[in-house]
């Protein structure tokens, strides 16, 4: 997952160049870092980074956007923990339908809902959770840099064993691929 991360931060250091900053944006891709707490009963806090995604796990994400300012935005997060002879993986897969009320080619507020799928398997356990939740946050996109700065907030209910509620804060990085004009 390392190297995977470090990939995404060189294509986003790449990507970042003015020929990128051309046309109207069409997809930003990235990974953030965050706070998550999530309770069911009893609190459990984590940071990382990068975080914020999926139950605080490192996640990557790709922004798709319309000129109207909708965004669709799937992203994924997958662990594989091996230790004492087995081995746990967790895999998930969220969305985000929001919406970037100035537009996706400046800096803007957004909001979202959110959908997201949580598997775990190993240790004798095969198991998947959902959740429903919303997204707010703000989007900076400096001039000419082809990068997107977000800091947002949100929150998800995990509707299997008992619902736990999920908060996280978060500030994510992005590349910006633009069409050319």
């Amino acid at each position: 997952m390392r190297r995977v991360m470090a990939a995404v931060a060189a294509t986003l250091m790449l990507g970042s160049s003015q020929a990128l900053a051309q046309g109207r944006p069409l997809v930003e891709i990235g990974a953030g870092a965050g706070l998550t707490v999530a309770t069911d009963g009893s609190t459990v806090t984590m940071f990382s980074v990068p975080g914020a995604g999926i139950l605080g796990q490192p996640a990557i994400y790709a922004s798709f956007f319309t000129p109207g300012g909708l965004v669709i935005e799937p992203s994924t997060a997958l662990n594989i923990v091996h230790a004492s002879g087995s081995t746990a993986t967790t895999l998930g897969l969220g969305t985000m339908v929001g919406h970037f009320f100035q537009g996706t080619a400046r800096n803007s507020a957004f909001v979202g809902a959110v959908g997201t799928l949580q598997h775990l398997s190993g240790g004798g356990t095969n198991d998947t959770n959902y959740a429903l939740g919303a997204r707010v946050g703000y989007r900076w996109v400096p001039p000419g840099s082809g990068l997107g700065i977000r800091v947002q907030g949100g929150y998800q209910r995990w509707l299997r064993y008992g619902g736990a509620s999920e908060i996280t804060l978060g500030v994510e990085l992005g590349g910006i691929l633009h069409s050319s004009k």
